[in-house]
C-alpha cells in the first residue's frame, strides 16, 4: 500500500513534538529559512535556544506490504514496511547525508511505522510520533552500490532491518525510545552556546561538504549566503536550515535537554 500521508505531514508532526520537550526530556528548535525576512529589523520569528546540539533528519514514508507475493515477504512473513532511497541519478542526497555524518553530526533518516491518516492523526494526538517511528544512521545503511532504485524494508517489531539492491545487507533498525536516549546523551556531550561562532562553524563544515560533491558550487551561492549572513546569528541559523533542506533534504533542528533540577524548581 502506498502511504496515505504526505512528508510534509509527518516531518511537521514529528519535529512539533521535538519542539514540544518530548517528555520533558529533550526539547528542540526546528529552524526554517523562510522566516528571514529582509524588510524587518532582525529578520526572524523562532526564538534560538541558549545552548544546542544540532540533529538534522530526512523523512521517509513508508510504504506497507502486506501480500505474500511481496518481494522481502521472506525477512519475516508477515507484513512489512520499506523506505525507499532516492536513486543516485536523480540526486546526491543520500551521499551528502552521509558525508555530512561522517564529518560528525548527528544525522538520522526518520520513517513511520504506519502509512494512514488516521494513524498520523493518533500519534500525534497522544505525542507518540517518536516511537511510532523508525530511524536509521546513513552510515549504517551505507554506500549505494550503483545509481539504480535502493530501499530499506524493516518490520515494527524487529532491531534488524534490510537494505536491497542487488545484494542485500543487514541494517539496524534504531526504534523512537532507544532513538531518544542516544539523541538526549549525544546531545549533553554535543551542547554548545547558539553563538555566531557554533554557526558559523556549522556552515563552514556544509560549504566544504558541499564544496566537494558540487563543481562551482561556492561562486554560485556567494549571495545567498551574503542574504542570510546580514542577520547575524539568527540569520546564520536560517542559512544552515537552507542548505540543510535545499541539498540534504533534511530538516535541522537545534535540541537542548531539560535541566530536570531548573524545570522542577520552576514548576
Amino acid at each position: 500500500m502506498n502511504p496515505l500521508i504526505s512528508e510534509f505531514s509527518y516531518g511537521y508532526a514529528l519535529t512539533e513534538e521535538l519542539a514540544a520537550g518530548y517528555r520533558n526530556t529533550l526539547r528542540g528548535a526546528p529552524v526554517f529559512p523562510s522566516l528571514i525576512d529582509e524588510g524587518r529589523s532582525g529578520g526572524y520569528d523562532v526564538e534560538l535556544p541558549i545552548l544546542g546540539a544540532p540533529l538534522f533528519l530526512q523523512f521517509k514514508l513508508s510504504h506497507y506490504l502486506k501480500k505474500s507475493s511481496a518481494l522481502e515477504w521472506y525477512h519475516w512473513n508477515r507484513p512489512y514496511f520499506r523506505m525507499h532511497l532516492r536513486p543516485l541519478r536523480h540526486s546526491r542526497q543520500h551521499n551528502l547525508l552521509l558525508s555530512w555524518e561522517e564529518v560528525g553530526n548527528e544525522v538520522y533518516y526518520a520513517s513511520p511505522m504506519f502509512y494512514h491518516a488516521e494513524e498520523l492523526n493518533a500519534a500525534y494526538s497522544g505525542r507518540m510520533m517518536v516511537e511510532s517511528s523508525a530511524f536509521f544512521r546513513p552510515q549504517d545503511i551505507g554506500p549505494l552500490p550503483d545509481v539504480e532504485q535502493h530501499c530499506v524494508v524493516f518490520h515494527p517489531s524487529g532491531t534488524v532491518a534490510y537494505f536491497h539492491s542487488e545484494d542485500e545487507r543487514p541494517v539496524q533498525l534504531i526504534h523512537g525510545k532507544e532513538w531518544l536516549e542516544r539523541v538526549f546523551f549525544g546531545a549533553k556531550q554535543r551542547m554548545s552556546e547558539v553563538s555566531l561562532e557554533m554557526l558559523n562553524e556549522l556552515v563552514t563544515s556544509m560549504h566544504n561538504v558541499l564544496f566537494e560533491a558540487i563543481p562551482g558550487w561556492k561562486r554560485q551561492h556567494r549571495e545567498t549566503f551574503d542574504r542570510f549572513a546580514r542577520h547575524e546569528k539568527r540569520g546564520l541559523a536560517a542559512y544552515v536550515s537552507y542548505l540543510a533542506r535545499t541539498y540534504y533534504d533534511s530538516q535541522f533542528v537545534l535540541i537542548s535537554p531539560f535541566d530536570k533540577t531548573t524545570e522542577s524548581e520552576q514548576g
